[in-house]
């Protein structure tokens, strides 16, 4: 359910990246096991019994004129009437044991084949600089070696796939309010060499909370703040792209943005669209300042173009200075919370197309901050976070865009406040909180495709255009 306000260039999907190690082949095997699987599994059944919960059944009529959109939709009906809790989990899946330890606040990426797992501080709160990558079809763990940097805290640092290499950019001093500026501290990992390289200087103050979206070329770096030694918070409305082929920096052109950290930052296959954060400004002595405004950054001919705000007349996502989005393809949708208290779910898109923002049903989406969301390809997933009261949310739910409606997750009681990863078949937490200490597991949860017109847990709300 939608409740609706021009960015006026036509809008692609990044393209697709063929796998290092045969990924879409391996890939493909995996699915076509599962589907065999479930073949299997249907057919113990005895005929005439009922389907299992689950089960899609196609009839055949003797009409072989029937078209195959009628298929289709009679495919999708069927589907509908199963449980969409039963369909959408196959169940949570341990993962081995990790050749690292326990933390939180690392840096997680998908890298065609592997899951990257770098940085992050341990249980004493020390920051890390090594890390480790998972195999999923093997389910076995390799460990990476240690960064080649020295004297920055190398945590809460957005890490990007190149399609070859996981670039890491930021940081400040160890104790997270140095003084004297340090100078941010940049690598990048090859994991076919299983090594580091680190990168040339860039023309940047050091900073964290900024945020870093890969272009097909470049790797940009927005926005941020550093703490002083007073406790003030500073933050920055600059930027800078790196091209990991001739290994140089440049600025970027001057965005109609004020200083921020903690917005979200998207890359649509053309532009870069960065929205909301925080002001954080503390040494003026006044409270955080929530932004709602964004701007969209086009790299091929260097400008920025404002995007329209939110109006008053649809519910925001009040905690601006920790928003989550996400690309589908074509539009951003941006997962947050309404009032100071975290009192209510607020779900909304925005379409660079019209240059128009959408509220959305939050669905079964609790009131949270911090959470995680992630595109599977046709549903947006959001898991985890943090409650009014502090307190680490352990579920989810899944958004099909097609079909505007919402499908419960279960959720799992193991760990909290994890690093969250699509795989292409798989929903990979790692890490966070364990009985309130730093976790060292993980979890998988395969997620199976849902027909666009399948039923959810909460009904969609009526449209309401925006003023």
């Amino acid at each position: 359910g939608r409740t609706v306000k021009d960015d006026k260039a036509a809008w692609s999907r990044p393209s697709e990246r063929p796998g290092r190690f045969g990924g879409r082949i391996a890939g493909a095997a995996a699915v076509l096991a599962i589907a065999v699987a479930t073949v299997l599994r249907l057919g113990d059944g005895q005929e005439g019994d009922p389907a299992p919960p689950g089960t899609i059944t196609v009839e055949q009529e003797p009409d072989a004129s029937r078209s195959e959109e009628r298929a289709h939709r009679e495919v999708a009906e069927d589907a509908a009437a199963s449980s969409v809790s039963e369909r959408l989990v196959r169940g949570w899946q341990p993962l081995p044991e990790a050749p690292i330890s326990a933390r939180s606040h690392h840096s997680a990426v998908w890298a065609d084949d592997e899951l990257l797992l770098w940085g992050g501080t341990d249980r004493a709160r020390e920051a890390q600089s090594d890390g480790a990558a998972y195999d999923p079809m093997t389910r076995s763990w390799r460990q990476i070696p240690e960064a080649p940097i020295e004297g920055v805290a190398l945590y809460t640092l957005p890490a990007v796939w190149t399609g070859e290499e996981m670039l890491v950019w930021g940081g400040q001093g160890e104790e997270g309010h140095a003084a004297d500026p340090v100078a941010p501290a940049g690598a990048a990992y090859d994991p076919v060499d299983d090594s580091w390289r680190t990168l040339s200087p860039a023309p940047l103050t050091p900073r964290v909370a900024h945020t870093s979206v890969w272009t097909g070329e470049q790797m940009i770096v927005w926005g941020g703040y550093r703490r002083g030694e007073d406790g003030t918070w500073l933050a920055f409305e600059d930027g800078a792209a790196y091209e990991p082929q001739t290994d140089t920096w440049r600025m970027l052109e001057p965005a109609p943005l004020s200083a921020r950290h903690t917005h979200t930052a998207i890359w649509t296959g053309r532009k870069m669209i960065i929205w909301a954060g925080n002001a954080a400004s503390r040494e003026e002595g006044g409270e955080p300042r929530d932004h709602l405004d964004g701007a969209a950054y086009d790299p091929a001919r260097g400008t920025w173009d404002e995007i329209a705000e939110l109006s008053s007349g649809l519910r925001p996502p009040r905690v601006a200075r920790r928003p989550v989005a996400v690309w589908t393809g074509h539009e951003m949708v941006v997962v947050g919370s309404l009032g100071d208290g975290l009192d209510a779910p607020a779900v909304v898109s925005y379409d660079p197309a019209a240059d128009r923002w959408v509220e959305l049903d939050p669905g079964p989406v609790g009131a949270r901050r911090d959470s995680a969301v992630v595109w599977t390809g046709d549903l947006v997933v959001v898991w985890g976070g943090t409650s009014a009261t502090g307190g680490l949310i352990s579920d989810g739910a899944a958004y099909a865009p097609e079909s505007e409606r919402w499908h419960r997750i279960a959720s799992q009681p193991a760990i909290r406040g994890e690093s969250v990863t699509w795989t292409g078949d798989e929903l990979v937490l790692w890490g966070g909180y364990e009985d309130g200490r730093r976790a060292a597991m993980g979890l998988a949860l395969p997620l199976s495709r849902l027909p666009s017109t399948e039923g959810s847990d909460t009904p969609p709300r009526p449209d309401k255009e925006q003023p």
